[in-house]
């Protein structure tokens, strides 16, 4: 259980008594990395609910608002297990600010839709900044960075930092501007090892001055 968890879950505002149980629920369950993996069914049978599909529903919601990240997952054989939650709550990810309306008290949000999106794009960016390994033009990538599927985030972070790891040892100018790197969706490609780039010694000039200094 986290208790940082627990608490930011009580204090996010806006949320009806049903979601808010589901947030508090996923805050009870989240490990020392803020991460937790309950199945829609799980929770549902928690809160004393008979179907699942409120409680995917509310989760893929709590995502569009940047309170946490959703990973699926693949058992060995292939298929589905539950989902890998990531609550994103003590980042400092602001939640709406509600309204009370007149019709039933309930709050609605003061946030427009554009607003959550561009919130929810932001996140995921710097995270995609902070592993992509050559840092131009940052406006231009985070332009198209927004129009990435979002049910494509999570491969694209994974992809990232694996490309990234290849990338170390390469000379800048060979690795993409990362713009076009999302242009091209290149979290589809297959990653392969990047050559290292070496000067061959053998088909140097060898009148050259500098060549001579080195003796070869």
């Amino acid at each position: 259980m986290s208790i940082e968890m627990m608490n930011s879950a009580w204090n996010t505002e806006g949320l009806s008594p049903t979601k808010k149980l589901i947030l508090l629920l996923l805050g009870s369950y989240a490990d020392e990395n803020n991460q937790c993996y309950p199945s829609h069914r799980h929770i549902a049978d928690k809160i004393g609910l008979k179907d699942t599909k409120g409680v995917g529903q509310t989760i893929r919601e709590f995502e569009s608002m940047g309170l946490l990240r959703i990973e699926h997952r693949k058992k060995g054989d292939g298929g589905y297990t539950s989902n890998k939650y990531t609550l994103l709550l003590p980042l400092g990810v602001s939640t709406p600010t509600r309204l009370k309306t007149s019709r039933d008290g309930v709050s609605a949000p003061n946030n427009t839709k554009e607003d959550t999106k561009t919130l929810y794009y932001k996140k995921h960016f710097d995270d995609f900044w902070k592993l992509y390994p050559r840092k131009v033009a940052k406006k231009d990538a985070f332009t198209a960075f927004c129009k990435i599927n979002k049910k494509d985030m999570s491969k694209v972070l994974e992809q990232v930092a694996e490309y990234s790891k290849l990338a170390k040892h390469t000379e800048i100018q060979f690795i993409p501007h990362p713009r076009k790197w999302i242009y091209h969706e290149r979290w589809n490609d297959e990653i392969q090892h990047i050559p290292e780039t070496k000067k061959d010694f053998n088909n140097l000039d060898r009148s050259s001055d500098w060549a001579k200094e080195l003796k070869i």
